[in-house]
C-alpha cells in the first residue's frame, strides 16, 4: 500500500539518498507506532485549554444584552460545531 506524506525537501533528498528508504521509514513509523509518546514541546493541558476555551466563550456571552443576542451568540455556536465536524476537526 502507498500513502502520500508531504515533508521538506531537504529531508525528501536526505532520504532518497539512503539505500532502501521504504524499509528505513517503515521501520521507523513501526518503532514510532510500538512507543506512541508526544514529542517534547507537543504536550497538550487538556484541561488548561478547556479552560481558556470556557473563559472566552463567557467574555464573548458577557458581551450579549438582549435575549435575541444570546439566542444568536448559541447559534452562532452550533453552527461552528457543525461545519468543524463536517470537516472532520
Amino acid at each position: 500500500m502507498e500513502i502520500a506524506i508531504n515533508l521538506p525537501d531537504n529531508l525528501v533528498i536526505q532520504l532518497q539518498k539512503l539505500p532502501n528508504p521504504n524499509a528505513y521509514v517503515s521501520g521507523l513509523v513501526q518503532k514510532a507506532l510500538k512507543n506512541p509518546t508526544v514529542p517534547a514541546g507537543m504536550e497538550i493541558n487538556v484541561m488548561e485549554m478547556i479552560q481558556q476555551i470556557r473563559e472566552q466563550q463567557y467574555e464573548s456571552f458577557k458581551k450579549c444584552k438582549t435575549v435575541e443576542e444570546k439566542i444568536a451568540f448559541y447559534r452562532e455556536g452550533a453552527r461552528l460545531a457543525e461545519e468543524r465536524a463536517k470537516k472532520g476537526d
